[in-house]
Parts: C-alpha cells; sequence; structure tokens
C-alpha cells in the first residue's frame, strides 16, 4: 500500500505545488496526514514567516535588537505556525461546512500543510535571501547591479506571495469540496487570521525595541 511519505519521496510537491495546486491537493488528499511532519512544518513556517516580517528585519538591519530579544521573538514566532495548524485549521474546517463543505478538519490542516506552509517556507527563504543581499548591498557594496537583482528579486517575492493566496484558495476547495468562489469567501476570513498573527508579531517585536 501506497503511504503518504512514497508520495512525498516521488514528487517534488514543494515545488509542484506552484504549477498544479488543484492536482497536487487531490493526489495528497487521498492519505493520511502525517502529523509529526506537519508539525515540524508549522513551526519552520511560523519561523520563517516571522524573520520575514518587515519590521523584524528593518531593526535587525539597524541592530536594534540584541541576540536575546531576536531569540526569544523567533521562538514565540515559531509557535504560531503550530498555532495556524491546529487552531486556524480547525475553525477554518468547521466555517467551510457554513458554505457547503464537508467540515473535514484533517482535510483543511492538509490544505494549510500543502497549499500554504510549505509553499510558504519557499517564499520565507527567499525573503532572508533578499534581506541577506540589502544588508550586504547597504554595508559593503553600494552596488547598482546587485541593487537591479534585489529589486527584481523583490518584484518577484512580491508576485509569488499574490500567487500564494491563489494556491491555498485552490487548494482548500479541494480540500472542503467547494466552489472557488465559496472558498474565496472563507478565505477572507483567513486572511483576517493572518492580519492578526502579523498584529501579534509587530506588538511582540515592539515589547523588545
Amino acid at each position: 500500500m501506497i503511504s503518504e511519505g512514497d508520495v512525498l519521496k516521488a514528487r517534488n510537491l514543494w515545488f509542484s505545488v506552484w504549477l498544479h495546486p488543484r492536482r497536487q491537493m487531490q493526489d495528497v488528499l487521498q492519505y493520511g496526514l502525517h502529523k509529526k511532519a506537519a508539525l515540524l512544518i508549522s513551526l519552520l513556517f511560523g519561523l520563517l514567516t516571522t524573520l520575514s516580517y518587515s519590521h523584524i528585519q528593518a531593526f535587525i538591519l539597524l541592530g536594534e535588537l540584541s541576540a536575546a530579544s531576536i531569540l526569544v521573538i523567533l521562538v514565540i514566532g515559531s509557535l504560531m505556525g503550530p498555532l495556524l495548524y491546529y487552531v486556524f485549521g480547525l475553525l477554518l474546517g468547521k466555517v467551510g461546512s457554513w458554505y457547503g463543505g464537508n467540515g473535514n478538519v484533517e482535510a483543511t490542516r492538509k490544505a494549510l500543510v500543502y497549499g500554504f506552509f510549505m509553499p510558504g517556507i519557499l517564499l520565507g527563504l527567499v525573503s532572508i535571501l533578499l534581506f541577506g543581499i540589502a544588508y550586504v548591498q547597504a554595508y559593503f557594496l553600494h552596488s547598482n547591479v546587485v541593487y537591479i537583482i534585489y529589486q527584481i528579486g523583490v518584484f518577484v517575492h512580491n508576485v509569488a506571495s499574490i500567487w500564494l493566496i491563489g494556491i491555498f484558495l485552490v487548494a482548500f476547495a479541494e480540500a472542503q469540496k467547494i466552489k472557488l468562489w465559496r472558498s474565496m469567501l472563507i478565505l477572507i476570513a483567513f486572511l483576517g487570521c493572518m492580519a492578526i498573527l502579523f498584529i501579534v508579531i509587530d506588538q511582540i517585536t515592539r515589547l523588545f525595541i
């Protein structure tokens, strides 16, 4: 019997979900959720999302945060991933049933893992890379070529961030077996939850300034 792990090894879902989100979600929904892997992915997502937050990057760039403060912020920020996975996954799954969905919480959590956390982790890595380029450019290089590369990278990152919303829209629709427009209504509520997450991270950051 084919397991979810075999599917993950056979296909690079980290990249294929960007091109074929519906097909990938249809495949992974056939198997049970690997809870330990999902927890690790959610922690990594929370960590990289925190590191990608512009205010935190600015404070690090300006040297306004101590190493201890950065560590505390990253630990707390990492826990926001599991919070999304467990709490928001439960809420979105239940809310989905109000819009004609199946109310399947596990499938909704799968949509979060494969349709939001995994592509979001790649975006987080790109954001950190861009931050590194900006840091080197500001303090060492002062190169016009590097600046142009940085601006192109920022543009691509912003476009990919918008598409990430589309990926999750499709993933959630597949998880709940609903139309895309219904998924969009629920996504609006999800984005509200994400806004709350960023506000929490922002307030935590300000405590250490």
